[in-house]
């Protein structure tokens, strides 16, 4: 049986794929299985993972109906053999050591059943642009529990698969899986799941083992999501659920109700989205309703972020109009203020 099963959910990825596979089967450790979960895809990626799998018998390549990225990871959890597991997305790509300290790690510190690793976000594959996530610069592996846990959402360490392994074992005994009906925040959630279910010790290593591709399409401002709302709400709920299973701090739940007040910005921006085909009038009208949802306003009152006195006084009036003004005003005001710098005034 092989060590660690890496799984790479692919869809589209014909362009960037070799890049993927290639960090993989370069890995310095070789004790794996590379399973290739072709979703459906309707270019030329399956035919690519069938050409490197008659190369490696190192590589299973499953293909399956297009069901989405979560689909594609439970159906990789489903069929792999490993004692770990490990995933990669299709267009990013891994150290070459990236393996060997996951493992490494795991070896020197076997009570830590959560071995997570940094990454670091690129622009393309020359590593340009490179925004490095860690935990701690001074230390080479940092130890962290369940009190912890928003500290590391801070650093965004805690909600992707990516960066993290995981022990097989705990998620069949678990029955685990990636929930395929949320478009975002599954992974998270997925986290949360595993990690209730090991000692919730974490190890972090503090280097940058895995590259993360970042494009503008990616991006929430290019995209229209309309369930944004109930998707958050339930982010919002799950991780609150873990905040009293787990007995965390009244500081770490203000921390919890600053991240979902930020969240639900983003949906309020969303909802403007030129994208939704919504009218003004409607688009205002569902702003307004999320703004007076029991959820916002218990994020206003509790959380402890540290946002402009006026915003926070507007969003308290359930008057979305009242913010987009403000909003503007304060747009106009860097504009000029710009213009002013420019000018050498």
């Amino acid at each position: 049986m092989p060590k660690v099963s890496v799984i790479v959910p692919v869809y589209k990825a014909e362009q960037y794929l070799h890049n993927c596979i290639d960090s993989i089967l370069n890995q310095i450790y070789g004790d794996f299985e590379l399973i290739l979960v072709d979703d459906g895809s309707p270019d030329k990626s399956g035919e690519i993972c069938d050409k490197y799998a008659k190369n490696d018998d190192r590589i299973r390549v499953i293909h399956k109906k297009n069901g989405g990225v979560s689909s594609a990871r439970n159906e990789g959890m489903h069929a792999a053999k490993g004692e770990y597991i490990c995933f990669v997305d299709s267009d990013d790509f891994a150290e070459n050591d990236y393996l060997k300290n996951l493992l490494d790690v795991k070896s020197n510190y076997p009570d830590c059943d959560n071995i997570w690793c940094g990454f670091q976000t690129v622009s393309d594959y020359s590593k340009k642009g490179c925004n490095k996530v860690i935990a701690e610069e001074n230390k080479e592996v940092s130890f962290y529990d369940e009190n912890d846990i928003t500290f590391l959402h801070k650093k965004w360490l805690d909600a992707s698969p990516f960066n993290k392994l995981y022990v097989r074992k705990v998620i069949c005994d678990n029955n685990l899986k990636m929930d395929i009906n949320l478009s975002l925040g599954e992974d998270l959630i997925f986290n949360l799941q595993y990690m209730d279910c090991t000692n919730k010790k974490i190890a972090v290593i503090n280097r940058p083992l895995y590259n993360y591709i970042r494009t503008e399409k990616e991006s929430l401002d290019n995209k229209y999501y309309p369930d944004l709302f109930s998707i958050y709400k339930k982010i919002h709920n799950t991780m609150f659920y873990y905040a009293d299973r787990w007995n965390l701090s009244k500081e770490s739940r203000a921390d919890i109700y600053s991240f979902e007040f930020f969240k639900f910005e983003v949906v309020l921006k969303n909802t403007m989205s030129k994208q939704n085909p919504d009218n003004l009038f409607k688009k205002i009208g569902y702003n307004k309703k999320i703004m007076k949802s029991r959820d916002f306003v218990d994020c206003l009152n509790n959380m402890n972020a540290d946002i402009n006195k006026i915003f926070l006084k507007a969003y308290k009036t359930g008057s979305f109009v009242l913010v987009e003004f403000l909003n503007k005003i304060l747009k106009l005001k860097l504009k000029m203020t710009h213009k002013s710098q420019r000018n050498g005034l």
